[in-house]
């Protein structure tokens, strides 16, 4: 059986570490079929839209100011901006590293005011983790329940949204898709296997 979905495109930046991308693109597609999986009770099928790499701001974010410098490649195309770094550090927590952040730019330059994105780190993320910060892109907090998606590590290997969250995204994207945040595209699909049809 045919169903509408909602396509929102994905924007992957690699960083480079001597040269060479921190992640390999298998990784990237095992998480975005993850992120489809568990989207899929909402309508939502993330397709990569483009990719590619920078050497700057480096591959291990330590600083703040590394995680604003990154809003310059986050720009505002309709797509969601996700950035894959070797290691990214806690923001208040000295020595303690992360698995991931959804991050809004705060910094002083005027022109990158109001950007949002995801910054990932492939030494520590889970599968999981790219749907977790999605999550919080479309605007759910954090949860308690081992379970949830939304709850911050440790959390169950098959933790996903509850209904109530669902309703609360598929909310958010109708809000991002009036504003022109995000540029969907309405496809089809086979609620049997996710097949879609373009």
């Amino acid at each position: 059986m045919l169903m509408g979905m909602t396509q929102v495109p994905l924007s992957i930046h690699i960083a480079t570490k001597n040269d060479k991308p921190v992640s390999k693109q298998a990784w990237i597609d095992e998480f975005v079929a993850t992120a489809n999986r568990l989207f899929k009770p909402a309508d939502i099928f993330f397709k990569i839209n483009k990719t590619s790499t920078f050497s700057k701001p480096g591959s291990i974010i330590k600083e703040v100011a590394q995680r604003h410098a990154l809003a310059r490649y986050a720009e505002k195309d309709g797509s969601i901006h996700l950035f894959v770094v070797e290691r990214l550090a806690d923001k208040a927590i000295k020595d303690k590293w992360i698995s991931g952040v959804h991050w809004r730019y705060q910094g002083k330059d005027k022109q990158y005011r109001g950007r949002r994105y995801i910054i990932l780190s492939r030494w520590a993320a889970r599968i999981d983790t790219p749907a977790h910060e999605l999550g919080h892109f479309f605007g759910q907090a954090h949860a308690k329940l081992p379970d949830n998606l939304m709850k911050s590590l440790p959390r169950d290997d098959d933790a996903k949204f509850s209904k109530w969250q669902i309703g609360k995204i598929k909310k958010q994207l109708r809000k991002m898709m009036q504003s022109k945040l995000l540029k969907t595209t309405q496809v089809e699909y086979d609620r049997r296997q996710l097949t879609v049809t373009e």
